[in-house]
């Protein structure tokens, strides 16, 4: 089935609340955005049915007979996935003549700040090295090491499409390529207070307060969906907590460029939260042998890896109607540099690709988990 894309733009701020806990007083409720993949999957497949006529409350002990055709081999039954899958979800600005994806910066690209002048902004690349000789260690490997003067890291930067086509190329993006979170979307704090539920009144002490999202004008959430060739080109569904309105449409997005392996080696970039079995290590087909890992026509020797800080994922069971269980997943944007690959196939993107996938669950899967792309390494 062909890959389908649509824009959503909320009608409202999104409250998108992460996992952490809350409820006590004083608390501060913090927003999650982007949306995680099963958020806007979990929207899309509600809304299709919906739009079918089909209570959520009710899907889960409905009988698989009275379920009908596409919704049966696409969207799936509570107890088997269908086809759905969504395969890509980001932002987008729009303007009159494209739709320009925006992109979260790699893990491996770090912004600094040499004065408090912001025109001082530098940005560098980590890349793999040996250690010192007068490295004390167990670990003999390389190392992701970041040559630049002492400073903090600035946060809050994205990345456009040329700069991301760029860094794909194995080309470093340069600061014009760089787009402020603030022209994205601003934040409104919103206070709130607590009711107790038998007398439906405020509770003394219980004040709160929570993030909304207010997305830019010309800022749009998207998604990129196969498998499901009949699910409608427009529409409003519910988003985020509160259920808020967005409308959504078809739209298209231009190519990303085809990347081939240089000199045998590349990066794998996770453009998805990932789950893997064993933490942050890559799946294999076969055991691991000296670092490397398995895939469908070849293999690969991971060198060493460039990983933000974890984070833990949940979200709403829509067939059980519960909670999901917890998982901890490896952050969109984390970065694998593989080298010596050996492989025989004809699109070394797809195997690897089909890599991240093989071992997950079917439901993570359909709900957008483990995307990834490749790019082109090289040393400056």
């Amino acid at each position: 089935m062909s890959l389908q894309t649509r824009l959503i733009k909320p009608l409202d701020v999104l409250m998108l609340r992460g996992n952490k806990s809350f409820g006590d007083a004083g608390e501060h409720g913090t927003s999650s955005m982007p949306p995680s993949p099963s958020v806007l999957s979990g929207a899309l497949r509600s809304f299709w049915l919906a739009e079918k006529g089909i209570d959520t409350l009710k899907f889960k002990t409905m009988p698989v007979t009275e379920l009908k055709e596409p919704l049966l081999s696409q969207l799936g039954t509570p107890t088997d996935v269908g086809s759905f899958r969504l395969a890509d979800c980001g932002l987008v600005r729009k303007n009159a003549k494209i739709n320009e994806r925006i992109y979260p910066l790699p893990s491996d690209l770090v912004l600094q700040k040499l004065t408090k002048d912001d025109n001082s902004l530098t940005l560098y690349a980590l890349q793999p090295q040996n250690l010192a000789s007068d490295f004390l260690g167990s670990y003999q490997g390389q190392l992701a090491i970041l040559k630049a003067p002492a400073g903090k890291p600035e946060g809050g930067y994205w990345l456009n499409e040329a700069g991301f086509r760029a860094y794909l190329k194995g080309e470093k993006p340069n600061l014009s390529h760089l787009i402020k979170t603030s022209d994205l979307w601003k934040s409104d704090w919103r206070l709130g207070i607590a009711l107790d539920n038998q007398s439906r009144t405020a509770s003394d002490g219980q004040i709160y307060t929570t993030e909304a999202i207010a997305l830019q004008k010309d800022i749009f959430l998207t998604v990129s969906i196969t498998g499901a060739n009949d699910f409608p080109q427009k529409g409003t569904l519910r988003l985020g907590g509160d259920g808020r309105a967005a409308g959504f449409e078809v739209a298209t997005h231009s190519l990303l460029p085809t990347i081939q392996a240089k000199d045998k080696r590349i990066k794998l970039l996770l453009t998805s939260p990932a789950i893997f079995s064993n933490g942050s290590e890559l799946p294999s087909l076969q055991d691991l042998k000296d670092g490397r890992i398995y895939f469908d026509g070849g293999s690969a020797r991971v060198v060493t890896t460039s990983i933000p800080r974890h984070h833990v994922i949940s979200g709403w069971d829509l067939a059980k109607w519960q909670p999901k269980p917890a998982e901890r997943v490896v952050p969109t944007g984390a970065i694998y540099w593989l080298d010596d690959i050996q492989y025989s196939g004809t699109s070394l993107q797809t195997a690897l690709q089909d890599l991240l996938l093989c071992h997950l669950d079917p439901q993570r899967k359909a709900e957008g988990y483990n995307a990834c792309l490749i790019a082109n390494w090289i040393n400056p």
